[in-house]
């Protein structure tokens, strides 16, 4: 791509972020300004804490960027851009020239990879076809407790009930092949995150993997007491402990310093 494109696209990328950054939702973490990987996995970590949630959905979108539809973008961004030429301008940076045996075609679908605009573009996508949809899912069809983070094509869905997540998993099937899009069957699953009385089962989530793990409850009286006079122990002979790298729920609480409330 020449550098007078990447030039211009920075431009457009900025002008559409300054426009949509006043409608994308709270949930919404990937390829913002201000917004990370780590601030997502704080909200999600928050979100299981504070909310009742029993099943954790994962839902990943197979081939997003290779499957976003020209003409479902150019519908959706003229719901706030008026402008026809910046319209044309993004048309064109969407049809990628491909080269195969000598015959050169233009991509009808997908946004080009690793290009200045695909972010933000991809972003307004799912913001129309996921975000607002996900959010009035959750405010009219579910009883209980629901929490959604989504990182670009990545979404953790929690719900408090097993028949509101499978309703839920089926309704966004709905959605997605209405977009010309499509759950992954391998990378979309509905995980029981607890089982009554048995040790919790914890969703923890890294950055490019997801890992189950079972965390342990002591319930031995004498196991506790010991812990008891070893703490004492530790707090007598010791210095206190210097948190340098705050909890995560700690963080998400200074960082939406009490105005957003766990979505």
């Amino acid at each position: 791509m020449p550098l007078e494109d990447k030039v211009v696209q920075q431009a457009v990328a900025a002008v559409l972020e300054a426009i949509y950054e006043e409608d994308f939702v709270g949930f919404s973490y990937g390829f913002r300004p201000g917004r990370g990987q780590h601030d997502a996995l704080d909200a999600l970590h928050v979100g299981i804490l504070r909310k009742r949630v029993n099943w954790v959905l994962d839902a990943d979108i197979r081939g997003f960027y290779d499957a976003l539809s020209h003409t479902w973008i150019i519908r959706l961004l003229e719901h706030r851009i008026a402008d026809k030429r910046i319209l044309r301008l993004i048309a064109k940076w969407l049809k990628v020239v491909i080269i195969e045996d000598g015959r050169v075609t233009r991509s009808q679908v997908g946004a080009p990879q690793g290009a200045v605009i695909s972010p933000i573009l991809a972003n307004v996508y799912l913001h129309y076809v996921n975000d607002l949809w996900v959010q009035r899912w959750r405010h009219t069809k579910a009883n209980g407790d629901v929490i959604v983070v989504r990182y670009a094509d990545d979404q953790i869905v929690g719900f408090e009930h097993e028949h509101e997540a499978k309703a839920f998993l089926h309704d966004l099937h709905e959605r997605m092949r209405a977009f010309e899009l499509a759950l992954h069957p391998d990378k979309t699953r509905l995980i029981l995150r607890s089982l009554g009385q048995s040790p919790e089962l914890v969703v923890v989530l890294q950055p490019g993997e997801e890992v189950l793990a079972q965390v342990a409850q002591a319930t031995q009286p004498e196991s506790v007491s010991l812990l008891g006079a070893l703490v004492r122990l530790v707090d007598r002979f010791f210095p206190p402990i210097k948190v340098l790298h705050p909890l995560p729920l700690h963080r998400f609480d200074a960082r939406t310093r009490g105005r957003s409330p766990v979505r």
